[in-house]
């Protein structure tokens, strides 16, 4: 059982002014060990979810599901569930009503990972069945929500040749893979998705010979062109906010290391916004 340990932190105030970060502090499980957050969605300023995984102390042969919600004051643990006694790892959440959260990740022993996604009724969280290829590892890396009945989550699944993109649709009553195309015959991932509208939907990740940018538009998902073909990198978070604007960030790599990388779409096409990068070390935007 996950039981809060550590104070509250500060109230959320809204302020005008000059922009300030502050620490607010979470709670940690008990025995706490590890705990990281993969991910956030927030409904409103008193309604916010957060979703990682954390190791047990009294049970470090697996990691497990970790939940935390924001009600304007103060973060609490949110008991989540778990699938079998293997590793458990939430990496998306997606948060459409108060009463209607998902979360998605991958669940099981190492190498042979499934597909996993709770969903949040306003009571609890549950395990809701999701499909799997007959493969070897299929994981999920992020999940969006535009309605109670249209939600999708993205990832990546591996065959005895190659990594293949994955990407799967919640109709209201069950979760369905859509096919998705794949960029040459080596290793493809996607690890984020979001969602403008029903028919205009992004989703980014990694291919051998450039970035992916890969587009729903309301009947299948087709590869975008973008202008990283000149280098090896990944695009590895992106936000779409209208039909002629959204951006995606990740990282490529320069021939001496890895630098920041920016796009923005403007509705025609994908182009590189400059980024700052510190001195010689790697940068990466996740």
């Amino acid at each position: 059982t996950l039981s809060p340990t550590s104070s509250p932190g500060p109230s959320a105030t809204a302020t005008c002014g000059p922009a300030t970060w502050v620490q607010v502090r979470s709670r940690s499980t008990h025995p706490p060990a590890g705990d990281e957050f993969a991910a956030i969605s927030a409904l409103s300023p008193d309604d916010i979810w957060a979703v990682g995984n954390y190791l047990n102390l009294n049970d470090p042969t697996a990691r497990r599901t970790l939940v935390q919600h924001w009600n304007g004051r103060t973060w609490s643990v949110v008991a989540s569930p778990n699938v079998g006694t293997g590793h458990n790892y939430l990496t998306g959440v997606a948060a459409f009503a108060a009463d209607d959260v998902w979360a998605v990740g991958y669940s099981g022993a190492s190498f042979a990972e499934r597909t996993m996604t709770l969903h949040w009724d306003g009571t609890q969280w549950s395990v809701v069945p999701s499909p799997n290829l007959g493969v070897r590892r299929t994981q999920l890396e992020a999940v969006t929500a535009i309605s109670a009945n249209d939600v999708w989550a993205v990832g990546w699944y591996e065959t005895n040749e190659r990594v293949e993109t994955l990407a799967l649709h919640w109709n209201g009553t069950q979760w369905s893979m859509v096919p998705t195309p794949n960029n040459g015959s080596f290793d493809n991932y996607l690890f984020d998705v979001s969602a403008v509208s029903t028919n205009d939907i992004w989703a980014v990740g990694y291919s051998p010979t450039y970035a992916l940018t890969m587009h729903w538009d309301g009947t299948q998902w087709s590869l975008a062109p973008n202008p990283t073909t000149d280098t090896t990198g990944s695009l590895h978070s992106v936000s779409a906010r209208a039909s002629n604007d959204a951006w995606a960030v990740g990282y490529y790599y320069d021939g001496s290391g890895e630098r920041t990388r920016v796009l923005h779409w403007d509705g025609v096409q994908w182009s590189i916004v400059p980024s700052p990068n510190f001195g010689a070390d790697d940068g990466v935007l996740n």
